[in-house]
Order: structure tokens, then C-alpha cells, then sequence
């Protein structure tokens, strides 16, 4: 027979969870920086707090990232495609952009906050 003290442990149980999963998803991992590599090499690593246009030259290649409000977009590229134009403004840690054609990786990188994440929590 299921009795009141059972359905309030039950409710609290789930409050907790629910609590904790919220409070490790928000402290997981802040934004730092951003990384550029061009085919297997560093290109070079740049503060996401600093508004600024960065041109990349490598290959006979040009590609035009901006950093803007601690977001991330490439704004220009000689590649045929522009799907790395058209791919928008990144924000997140771990979210990248790539340009095929001209072998540039962007991504947003950080640094872990707590020694645990939401997924393997």
C-alpha cells in the first residue's frame, strides 16, 4: 500500500534531481578563447572578449573570421561554397566552423569548470 510519507519521498526525489541536473548544466563550461587551425596546424588563438576582425592567409587562401559580442562568424572567403559564411555566428563551447575547401577549422574553446558534466553525471 503506497502512503503519504511514499508520494512526498517520491516528489522530493524528483525536485533533487531536476535541481541538480539544472545546477550542472549551467556550471559546466565557460567560453575562453577561439582556435584557428589551418589543415593540421595552429593558426592561431584569440580571446572571445575582444571585438576584432582576424584575416587568415595561408595556402593562397583568404578566409575573414569576426569575433563580435563573444560571438564568432566568418564573414569572408574566397572558397567556391560559402557554407562556412553561411553557417552562421557560433557561441558555445565546442561548436566549430569549418571551410572545407581551404582546410579552416574555428572553434570556440574553455575551460571546465567542475570535474564532472551533465552527460556522463
Amino acid at each position: 500500500m503506497i502512503k503519504k510519507a511514499d508520494i512526498f519521498l517520491g516528489i522530493a526525489l524528483i525536485i533533487l534531481c531536476l535541481t541538480l541536473s539544472f545546477a550542472l548544466a549551467q556550471s559546466d563550461v565557460s567560453p575562453k578563447f577561439v582556435r584557428v587551425s589551418v589543415g593540421s596546424e595552429l593558426y592561431g588563438t584569440y580571446d572571445l572578449s575582444q571585438n576584432q576582425d582576424i584575416t587568415i592567409k595561408k595556402n593562397g587562401h583568404t578566409n575573414v573570421i569576426q569575433i563580435l559580442n563573444q560571438q564568432v562568424k566568418m564573414i569572408e572567403s574566397d572558397c567556391k561554397n560559402k557554407v562556412c559564411i553561411e553557417q552562421g555566428r557560433i557561441e558555445q563551447v565546442n561548436q566549430s566552423i569549418v571551410c572545407l575547401p581551404n582546410h579552416v577549422i574555428v572553434t570556440i574553446e574553455g575551460e571546465k569548470n567542475t570535474t564532472t558534466d551533465s552527460i556522463s553525471y
